[in-house]
This record gives structure tokens, sequence and C-alpha cells, in this order.
């Protein structure tokens, strides 16, 4: 159970003024005001001699346990993993691989299917044969707790492969996943391009049948299908995606850039179940435009709309998703944090449930730039969780923090300090996972202390609490 704070006088007060009668006093929801605190101290998830990089987290509802997944890069670029305990902050047994081999592997992303009580995790591997080299996207499952030697739920497989045996292939990358709870089946969507070039023009999804021991890439290994494809000029990356059981949908985000214009934050909604072989997955023509739909900021030279994250929402039936909004001005690069709300499901009209609302906008003397951040459902109240990295100023030294807020509807608490790193030191992208009561563990990339050069994942649990407070109208 949550523990809340008492007021002695407040309830005092609360009691007179019920027995006043003809008195209305707000529902009990209405005087709830969601704020953050630490659970626990901080999580030193992997500390290894080499770096690791780009952690990504899932929670087991099963097993009360996380999954952290991220990359070490230094033997040949391998995905590993590590369990922690919820309910106490303690790593459960010590890293594993998940995936080595003699190609690269980078960038995991990891989901949990309650149904089998596992996870799926994801990621783009080096794949060579015939003497050209690509891109894959690889995943594989994980049991949804810790299982001492072995806790690999099955084999590394192949989720999208576009490699030929002469110079005709095609990179996937940067992958992220969801899951359907309620058909039993995940989406996988990355990006699709020449990686050697960086010219991505299209963003593709695979979609997995989980409710088998072996999982099932129902489109076609080599094929996919198409989320979104643009001309020579207009790039995507970073796709993101989420599910919503209320509107049977899934939904992708991305960041659509091209040169000397506006990058965008777009999205497109999804079947949440296999359509059939030859039959589109995605509804509509064509994705809708999340920001920018209005002037942010100060109406700068140049906007650029960043970074975007999705979830969703389960008590507003509504996907969230957090991006970043950089003005620029001259050299001058002010970095803020937005959000928007994009209802359950497909509608052949304008998707946005109110227009993008500032998270963190908060620029001054301590603060001087907010970016990178990951958004995620708590499980409680329509929370959801909002954490970022933050630059902050202090007595004449520059610090790195991992900041969080709540967010219910467009209602933001107060910032909260999750962690700073030491005096000169970095943080990099940060993630999250929400339970199913109100906490979450951050995780995050920074700088070790005893060694610039190191880069480490660290997490912290924090947790949502609630002040009581009077009315300030009350009708007689």
């Amino acid at each position: 159970m949550t523990a809340r704070p008492f007021y002695p006088a407040l309830v005092i007060c609360t009691i007179l003024l019920s027995a006043h009668a003809g008195v209305d006093l707000p529902s009990p929801l209405a005087l709830q005001a969601g704020d953050l605190k630490l659970d626990g101290g901080l999580v030193p998830v992997a500390q290894l001699v080499n770096d690791q990089d780009d952690a990504d987290v899932a929670y087991s509802t099963a097993s009360s346990q996380y999954l952290v997944v991220f990359e070490d890069p230094g033997n040949n670029g391998d995905i590993l993993g590590q369990f922690v305990d919820a309910k106490s902050g303690e790593l459960i047994g010590g890293w594993f691989y998940i995936a080595v081999s003699a190609g690269q592997e980078y960038y995991p992303a990891v989901v949990y299917d309650d149904y089998q009580d596992r996870f799926l995790v994801v990621w783009q591997r080096n794949y060579c044969l015939s003497n050209w080299c690509y891109f894959i996207i690889e995943g594989r499952l994980v049991y949804g707790s810790y299982q001492g030697t072995n806790n690999w739920a099955g084999n590394v497989f192949e989720i999208a492969n576009g490699h030929q045996p002469t110079n005709a292939g095609i990179d996937m990358v940067y992958p992220s996943a969801a899951y359907n709870a309620d058909e039993h089946q995940y989406v996988v969507v990355y990006q699709k391009g020449y990686f050697s070039t960086g010219n991505f023009q299209s963003i593709y999804g695979q979609m997995i049948r989980s409710d088998a021991s072996s999982p099932e890439v129902l489109t076609g290994v080599s094929a996919g299908f198409e989320v979104a494809s643009n001309g020579s000029d207009i790039q995507v990356k970073y796709p993101d995606v989420a599910w919503s059981r209320e509107g049977g949908s899934f939904l992708v985000v991305w960041q659509q850039f091209w040169p000397n214009k506006t990058d965008k934050i777009i999205g497109r909604y999804l079947y949440d179940t296999f359509q059939g072989t030859g039959k589109t997955q995605v509804h509509g023509t064509g994705g809708y435009v999340i920001a920018p739909v209005f002037a942010m900021g100060n109406v700068p030279n140049v906007d650029e709309y960043n970074d975007p994250a999705v979830t969703f929402d389960a008590n507003n039936n509504n996907f969230v998703i957090a991006f970043t909004h950089t003005e620029i001005t001259g050299l001058i690069y002010s970095n803020r944090i937005y959000a928007a709300r994009l209802k359950d499901a497909f509608e052949n009209s304008a998707q946005n449930v109110g227009n993008p609302f500032p998270v963190e906008a908060t620029l001054n003397v301590n603060y001087t730039g907010h970016y990178a951040p990951d958004v995620v459902y708590s499980g409680l109240d329509g929370e959801t969780f909002i954490v970022y990295v933050s630059n902050y100023f202090d007595q004449g030294n520059d610090f790195a923090q991992v900041n969080a807020r709540v967010l219910r509807g467009a209602d933001v608490s107060e910032r909260f300090m999750v962690h700073t790193a030491p005096l000169g030191l970095a943080i990099k992208e940060p993630g999250a996972a929400g339970t199913n009561n109100g906490t979450a563990l951050v995780v995050w990339d920074e700088e070790y202390f005893t060694d610039p050069y190191d880069w480490d994942i660290h997490g912290q649990r924090i947790k949502s609490y609630s002040k009581v407070y009077l009315p300030s109208v009350m009708k007689e």
C-alpha cells in the first residue's frame, strides 16, 4: 500500500465541514494531487569493464521483477540482461547474455507478455553474407523471472532481414516493440533504409504471434509491412509504439525530417492483429502530424521536434506522446519537453485530444535545457511518468540530471529530481517501466565517476504519492 502524508488538523477541518448542512465536498478523487518520491537508493544495474549503452526496461506482473536490457559494445557488440527486484530494488543474480554472435548487436528494446510470462527482447545485428553486410532485426524470448544459469525461453530468431546475395540489400535498424495482451501478438517497428548514408525513407513493422511456445513472424521475415514511406528528400527515424486495449490498435510514432525544413513528430494507427498476407496493417492513407500543430515557444528562426516516445494511459483511454521541442536561434539551441494526447483508436478526423502542452519548458539561470524524454503509464489514477535529462547549472558548475514529472490529462506535477550525476559527467538515454501500482524503475546511461570514458547503466525506483488538501471553493 502506498503511504500517504497525514495532516491531523486537515482531517478535523474536513469533518467539521462535512457536518455543515448543505455543504458539497468534492469527491475523494478530486482531492488528490499526484507527486513523486524516491523508492530506495540507486540501483547499479551494470558496471562492467566495458561501456554499457542503450538501456531499456520492462516489468513482469507475474514475478514483480524488471528485466533491464542493454548493449555491451566492448565484446564486438552484444546484448545483455539483468533482473531487478521491483520491491527491494536489489539485483537478482548477475547479468547474462541475450545475444552474442560474430556480428555486432545494438539498440535493444524489451516488452513483456503477461500471458506467457516472458519478455521479448529485440535488437539490430550486423549480418554478413557473400561479402555484403547489412543490419537485420533479431529477437529472443526471456523468461519473466530470473531462472539462474539459463534465462532464455527460446533461441535467437530473425524478425526482419532485407539482405540480398548482391549489393541490393537494405538495413533494418532501431527496433521498438509493443504487445497486444488480448490476442497475444507483438508488433516490432523499425527504420528501413541505408545505414551507411543515413538514408532512411521508411518505417516498417512485423507482426509476431506469441501464444505458442515459439514465436511466429506472421508478416514474413523478408517482407514486413510498410508504416510510412517517403520521397528521397524526406527521412524518418526513431520509431516507438504502444498498444491500446480499449481501442484495439497500436500507435506508431516517429520523427520526420528533411534538410532546411522543420522536423515533425508523426503518428499512425495499426490494426493490433494480423490482417492476413497481402492485406494492410495500417489505418488510413497516411500519418497524422502530432507536432507541430500550433506555435510552441517564442516563434524562433527554426523549430525542431525530436525524440518521440509513446505509452497508453489506460485510465483516460488516450495515447500519450512525449517529445523534445528545440528552438534554434543562430547558434543557440533551446530544448524543452512537450506532450500530446491522441485518441485510443483510428478515426478519419483529427486525432489530437487537445493541443500539445509543455511538460518541462523552464529555461533559466539554473536549467538550461531538457531533452530525451521517455513516458510510461504508472498503473494508477490515469498517471503517466515522463522522465528526461536536464542540464543543471549551479554555483558556476554544470551538472546532468534525470528528472521526472507526473502527468494527469494536461496537468503536470512539479519537477522531481531522480538523480544528479557527479560534476562534469554526462547522462544520456533515460528509460522507464511502470508497474500496476504506481511505481516505476527509471534507468539511464551515465559516465562512471572513476573513469570519464566508461559508461555504466544505473537505475532508480520512483513511486507516486498524494497530498490531501482542502477545496478552495465550497457551495452551501
